[in-house]
């Protein structure tokens, strides 16, 4: 009779077996008395059995990451003896498959998926259970997009499709290769400098997973001719009204000028009269062979400009045939003119510019033609820009 049962599989016979389990994490000892009967005379004895602790053996699973550049890294765990060895395996899509090692590093998984991870520790000559967990390697988003115009002069302003493809809610990083990024799913954005720009877009997945696609010069914007030109004299005057153009532009192959008055010129330079007192706004249009365009302005002010004519002889002789000496002009707002003989005595005096001298004191009817001679004439005009008044000395024949 063997006392007490605990263990064995039959306690009445002589070498029952004993089955005994210790997850205390200690060592552990267990007395058996055996007591053995002939007749009416029994044997006592004692047998104590020690039963080593079962080996527990865990791990703390990584988090998960991205199948670029994975490489995890296991530390066994548990309750076991400083000296036992140690099992892990790993699935077919690794790296290393299995490794001996308390702490293996540098597990590689080469597709994404969730995987399992088993370890057993080996100690005092048991095994503990087999401890099963999982890692998570996840997907790369794939970056692809493609556009609608890639070359062309600008603002060039193309249209971005985005075709990129992953898992779950996407973020997206453009950058235009100019300085300027955007972060929605198609931007629009214009070009302004000449030259390839590169385009990127980096895409992130929800567990941050990035993947970037690059498109080495894939905009190409146009050079653009630069516009300019001048105006000889920059102010006209309506008795000069002459325009002289000069071209200054650079990299143009065509010109197109609005000259502000109706007319137009498709030559680089130029002269133009203009007929009228006003302001006129003169655009030149420039075209290179690219079919580029670049523009300029120009506010060219014809101002009013008074004009003054005195004759130096008239013939008041009742022929019909300049018979009244007078002041042609334009542009005269006040006006005074005086005429003297040669001995300083005012003959004719007028403060209206389309009266003249008939030749006779103050152009008296009952008064004679005035002698044969030479007479000072002082015209006193202000024009319509100038408030200054001016003094004209001249100088009139008048011939019988």
């Amino acid at each position: 009779q063997w006392l007490p049962s605990t263990g064995l599989n039959n306690a009445t016979i002589a070498n029952p077996q004993l089955i005994l389990t210790n997850t205390s994490g200690q060592l552990q000892m267990q007395s058996y008395e055996v007591i053995t009967t002939l007749g009416n005379c029994s044997v006592r004895d004692t047998v104590n059995v020690m039963v080593e602790t079962m080996p527990v053996a865990t791990f703390e699973v990584p988090n998960g990451q991205c199948l670029n550049g994975n490489s995890f890294s296991f530390s066994a765990q548990g309750n076991y003896d400083s000296d036992a060895t140690y099992s892990w395996e790993f699935e077919s899509s690794t790296s290393v498959q299995q490794s001996s090692l308390s702490a293996p590093s540098g597990i590689a998984y080469n597709q994404a998926g969730v995987y399992s991870v088993r370890l057993r520790v080996n100690t005092w000559g048991c095994s503990s259970p087999e401890f099963v967990d999982s890692i998570e390697v996840y997907a790369m988003p794939q970056a692809q997009f493609a556009a609608n115009v890639l070359e062309g002069c600008p603002p060039l302003t193309p249209i971005f499709n985005n075709t990129s493809q992953g898992n779950g809610p996407l973020s997206f990083l453009w950058d235009m290769g100019d300085g300027h990024q955007y972060s929605q799913l198609n931007p629009q954005h214009s070009f302004e400098s000449p030259g390839q720009h590169n385009v990127s877009l980096t895409v992130t997945s929800a567990e941050g997973c990035s993947t970037r696609y690059d498109a080495h010069a894939l905009v190409n914007v146009y050079p653009v001719p630069t516009a300019g030109f001048t105006i000889n004299p920059q102010t006209l005057g309506t008795a000069h009204p002459l325009a002289s153009v000069h071209d200054n532009s650079i990299g143009a192959t065509y010109w197109e000028y609005n000259l502000g008055d109706g007319t137009a010129q498709t030559v680089p330079n130029f002269t133009h009269n203009y007929l009228f007192a006003g302001e006129y706004r003169i655009t030149q249009v420039v075209t290179n062979d690219l079919g580029c365009k670049d523009y300029a302005e120009y506010q060219l002010k014809v101002e009013e400009e008074m004009t003054f004519y005195l004759p130096n002889a008239f013939t008041p002789n009742e022929d019909g045939d300049n018979e009244i000496f007078k002041c042609y002009g334009l542009n005269i707002n006040e006006f005074r003119m005086e005429i003297y003989d040669r001995w300083g005595e005012l003959v004719y005096l007028s403060r209206d510019i389309d009266e003249g001298w008939n030749g006779r004191l103050f152009n008296s009817m009952e008064q004679p033609v005035s002698q044969m001679d030479v007479y000072a004439v002082v015209v006193y005009v202000r024009d319509t820009q100038d408030p200054k008044i001016r003094r004209i000395d001249h100088r009139v024949t008048l011939v019988k």
